[in-house]
Order: C-alpha cells, then sequence, then structure tokens
C-alpha cells in the first residue's frame, strides 16, 4: 500500500530563532571592532614623531690634566642660553653648572639640532667660525646646516666632541680657559683640544 503525505507550503515570513546557527555566517562588509590589532599596520602614519634625547646639561670635560686657570682644582662650566627665557637671538654661553631650566637642552636626532627644553621651537646656530665675537645664537629651527651638529652622547660620563655638521673640524667650544659668561662658539677642534676645552659631558 502506498501513503501519502500532506507538505505544507512555506511561509511568507522567515523563522526566526534565538539559537546560533551551526554555520557561521560569512559576509562581505568589513568587521568593526575598538580593539587594538595584533599586527602592525601596513599603512604608518607619514609625520612620526621626532626622536629626542631626555633634557639634559653639558658640561665642559674636566680631567686632572686640564689646568684650567692654572689650577688642579675642578671646576664644573655648564652651556646655558644667555637669556633665561631662551628666547630667539639669545647667545650660548657656559657659566657654573646648576639646575635652572636654561642649562638644559635636548639634542633631535632625525634633523641633528640641539634646542634648548623650555623654548623647542629656536636651535643653536653657528653664527661664525673660530671667532668669540660671533658666538652661537638660538635662531628659528629651519633646517640650514648651520643647526645641524653631531657627536652628542646622551650616556652620562661619556666625554664627545660636539661638531658642526657644516665643517667637522669645528667644535663647539668657548675661547681659551673656561670664565663664567663666556661666549660659545664653533673652534677649530685642534686648537680646542690645545686648550683641553674640545669635549663635553652629560651632567
Amino acid at each position: 500500500d502506498s501513503t501519502d503525505y500532506c507538505i505544507p507550503p512555506p511561509t511568507a515570513s522567515p523563522t526566526i530563532s534565538n539559537a546560533p546557527s551551526q554555520q557561521p555566517t560569512i559576509s562581505a562588509a568589513p568587521s568593526v571592532s575598538f580593539a587594538p590589532s595584533d599586527l602592525p599596520s601596513f599603512s604608518p602614519t607619514q609625520s612620526p614623531t621626532m626622536e629626542r634625547s631626555r633634557p639634559v646639561r653639558l658640561r665642559l670635560h674636566w680631567t686632572r690634566n686640564s689646568r684650567w686657570q692654572e689650577t688642579g682644582r675642578e671646576t664644573k662650566w655648564c652651556l646655558q642660553c644667555r637669556s633665561s627665557s631662551c628666547r630667539k637671538n639669545s647667545k650660548i654661553e657656559v657659566d657654573w653648572c646648576r639646575s635652572s631650566k636654561r642649562q638644559k637642552f635636548q639634542y633631535y636626532e632625525r634633523d641633528r639640532t640641539f634646542r634648548p627644553m623650555i623654548n623647542p621651537s629656536v636651535c643653536f646656530e653657528a653664527n661664525g667660525w673660530d671667532s668669540q665675537w660671533r658666538p652661537i645664537k638660538l635662531k628659528r629651527c629651519n633646517g640650514s646646516s648651520r643647526q645641524k651638529w653631531k657627536g652628542f652622547r646622551e650616556k652620562r660620563g661619556r666625554p664627545f666632541e660636539f661638531r658642526s655638521v657644516k665643517n667637522s673640524n669645528y667644535c663647539m667650544t668657548q675661547a681659551h680657559h673656561p670664565r663664567a659668561h663666556e661666549k660659545v662658539f664653533p673652534q677649530q677642534c685642534r686648537r680646542a683640544r690645545d686648550h683641553k676645552t674640545s669635549q663635553w659631558v652629560v651632567y
């Protein structure tokens, strides 16, 4: 004997179930998540953050053989802005090392500039060569080769010569043996070495 089965027609509206389907849903639309991705982006930003040193004081490197002003007593001379606010056109000089903010600077590795911590819009700029009457001044940062310096070492206690990129035979220093408020300028490194004033250390 044959048995006839009656199959009802489908409903016009789909059935809605709270239970998840056994197969994952595939969609062409991208999912949106606020969680950070595990992998780096293939499209980094066009303007990366400029790497710079921590704020540091630079002190003229002293040794027992320095004998500045004909004395073997250790003295501590640091770079500083002539103006307390390190404003544009301020001259750079040396003075007794202290905790003043105008003695704190940062080296920017990417463009090789040296800038005051309290006014990073201005850079050390060579204003002349081998002349204390044409000292280094703070000028608006503009990418000039006169504003580029090399040799900086951030690690404390490691002496280095801070040289001009425009003329690497010239080192940042002051005239002869250091005194308070002596102006800093690019001098021939060989002359600065003779005076035991060619090197600096982070202090």
